[in-house]
This record gives structure tokens, sequence and C-alpha cells, in this order.
């Protein structure tokens, strides 16, 4: 029997007639599922990253906008439009009301407006003040999305989308990205996982427990800092 401890009191028998899985799964469960590679294979590895604070799937459009803006030294002002195809699911999320923090959150125009516009798209992007911007309100009613069966048939193994960028000043430009940032194929790397975990805890840790957390999360050997670290939110060093 395999059993579960939490807080090393109150064993949880997974096996059994008062198992785990006879509680949620009666007679329809697999060991091998759960146990299968055992400490050789990691279900982490194959989670998605978010790294914007956004809808996931919107991400595909922002990645490809994002690296269009670097590589041709994109201005906002010579954006005359922006055309984004995609897979059915995402898009649904072609709202434009940015009122709410929410509704940013799930508006994939907003998100390739306020990435235009900046550059990145972390926290400061979704706050109030700038959700109002007239740039970003501009620019984001001349983003529009379409789905693409082509496109569709791909998830949900992928997340793709295919941006077209329309210029004032130039030749429209077009990147399609089927993997977003962050995607078990195009992971974030660990310097990336560690700036959003100080972006994101910082404010209330403070930098340096931030760093000390950080530093126990790392090494997983001993959980004493992390928990503290955590326990103490709020708290600055």
């Amino acid at each position: 029997i395999y059993t579960l401890s939490l807080h090393d009191a109150l064993p949880i028998s997974i096996h059994g007639p008062r198992g785990y899985f006879a509680a949620f799964a009666q007679d329809d469960w697999d060991p091998g599922v759960l146990l299968g590679g055992l400490g050789e294979e990691w279900a982490m590895a194959r989670t998605s990253v978010k790294p914007y604070a956004c809808c996931r799937h919107v991400h595909g459009a922002v990645d490809a906008v994002l690296r269009l803006r670097g590589e041709h030294g994109l201005r906002p002002e010579a954006v005359a439009g922006v055309d984004v195809a995609t897979y059915a699911v995402a898009a649904t999320y072609d709202g434009t009301d940015a009122r709410t923090l929410l509704g940013a959150q799930m508006s994939m125009p907003y998100a390739v407006a306020a990435a235009l516009c900046d550059g990145e798209l972390g926290l400061p992007q979704f706050a109030a003040e700038r959700r109002g911007g007239a740039d970003v309100t501009t620019l984001m009613s001349a983003v529009r999305v379409r789905a693409d069966a082509d496109l569709d048939r791909l998830y949900p193994a992928l997340r793709p989308a295919d941006v077209r960028i329309r210029r004032t000043d130039g030749p429209d430009l077009r990147l399609r990205v089927d993997e977003p940032y962050g995607e078990p194929g195009n992971p974030l790397d660990d310097d990336a996982l560690a700036a959003k975990f100080r972006a994101l805890c910082g404010p209330s840790l403070g930098a340096s427990r931030t760093g000390e957390v950080l530093r126990a999360a790392w090494a997983f050997t001993d959980l004493g800092p992390l928990t503290h670290g955590l326990g103490t939110l709020g708290g600055h060093a």
C-alpha cells in the first residue's frame, strides 16, 4: 500500500477499500498512470509556464508581436493594424473591454496592443492606469482576431498563432508561432523563471527574502527558508 503523509500526521492510503482510488475513481483506475516512470519521468517538465500576465491562449500572438517589434524596431505609431489568425478556442478571446483586470487579461487585442506599445507584458501592463492609456486603446481597436481551420487542427498539441502587422511606412510583417514561450517544447530557462518569481514576490516579500526563498526552492534540500519566507508573506526584509 502506498501512502501519502500530510505534515507527518495523517496517512492517506492510495490503494485499499478506503483509499484515494476507491473514493474518487471506484474500480476505474490504473496505478501505472500515477506510478509509471516514478523517479525517472517528471510531469512538471511537461507543464506550461506563462511568461505573460494574461490568458495562455493569447500568448502565441504576444510572442509574435514582441519578436517582430524587436527585430524590426517597430514603433506603435507605425502600426496600421494587426491581424491574428489562430485556433478556434483562442479566437474567442477577441473582446476589447479592458476596463477590468480580468477583461484585459482575457483580451487578445489588448495583450497584442500593450505588448506592441511597451515591448513587454508583465503586471505593470495590466495596471488600471495602463489599461486606460490612449496609445494602447487606439492600437487595440486596430487588432482583428479570427479562427483558422488549418491552425485549429493543430490544437491542443500546438497553440498556433499567425500574426500579420500592417505598417504605415513599410511592407507588412508576418510571423507564425506554434509553441508559445513557456510550452514544454519551448520552455522558460532558469533565469526567466527566477525573474518571474522575483517580479511577483518581490513587492510582497522584499528583495532579500525573495532571494532567500528562491535559493531554497532551487536547492530543495532545506525547506525551512522556503516555508518561512512564504509564511511571512506581507513582511519585508
